[in-house]
């Protein structure tokens, strides 16, 4: 299994237990990776999409989310996994090891 479908299959399950119609944080945040809507048009989501978009659209916005996190992770020399789970979950990344980034790692050591 490739990296790149590790991490959508971990994000999935930390956010929403894989549920693409999942809706949290009091209605601000939806779908299998519950990105809030400012996140979301960010990552080249369609506004009119955000809250009903399909998983394949789902899937492709939180591709594009990783691969930037995974590049700007590089640049920076910092460890990547924080930095997207840090960046996702927070919406800046603070540079340590959260209680989100330790699911993420679990789920992640499911998958390989």
């Amino acid at each position: 299994t490739n990296t790149l479908q590790c991490l959508l299959l971990a994000f999935s399950m930390v956010e929403s237990s894989h549920n693409y119609q999942a809706i949290g944080d009091k209605g601000a945040a939806f779908g299998a990776y519950q990105f809030h809507k400012s996140r979301w048009i960010e990552m080249s989501g369609k506004e009119s999409d955000w809250g009903k978009a399909n998983k394949a659209e789902q899937d492709r916005v939180m591709t594009k989310f990783i691969v930037w996190g995974l590049k700007q992770a590089e640049n920076k020399k910092v460890d990547p996994i924080i930095f997207l789970t840090n960046t996702h979950n927070i919406g800046h990344h603070v540079g340590k090891e959260t209680k989100y980034t330790a699911k993420i790692r679990k789920e992640l050591k499911k998958c390989n």
